[in-house]
């Protein structure tokens, strides 16, 4: 689900002071746009938005989102998503932040 090297390599690329604002920023710019695609159901933005989060989610070692994102958006910008089809993208990305808070909650108390 986290492709935990990517974490790793990213917190070794920037350091841990700066991957931690990179990880607040994800967080807030992923909700963000879930917040908007689920007030627009249908939009014509959504392949650019799943991109979008794709691109991110990669970014930060969100692996199972990021897959997840790529294949909707083909089918988002063939017109063939559905909302529950799309509704698995959100209950992904919920998956995958419980996991990595978890985790990361874990290292920073240990």
């Amino acid at each position: 689900m986290i492709d935990w090297e990517q974490v790793e390599h990213l917190r070794q690329d920037i350091g841990d002071d700066t991957v931690d604002e990179v990880i607040e920023l994800f967080f807030h710019e992923t909700q963000q746009v879930i917040d908007r695609v689920k007030a627009r159901q249908g939009s014509p933005t959504l392949g650019d938005d799943l991109h979008f989060l794709k691109g991110s989610a990669l970014n930060i070692g969100f692996r199972s989102f990021a897959d997840l994102c790529a294949t909707h958006e083909k089918a988002a910008r063939a017109g063939a998503l559905s909302w529950e089809e799309l509704q698995t993208v959100f209950e992904c990305y919920d998956s995958s932040r419980a996991v990595f808070m978890d985790r990361i909650e874990g290292r920073d108390a240990g």
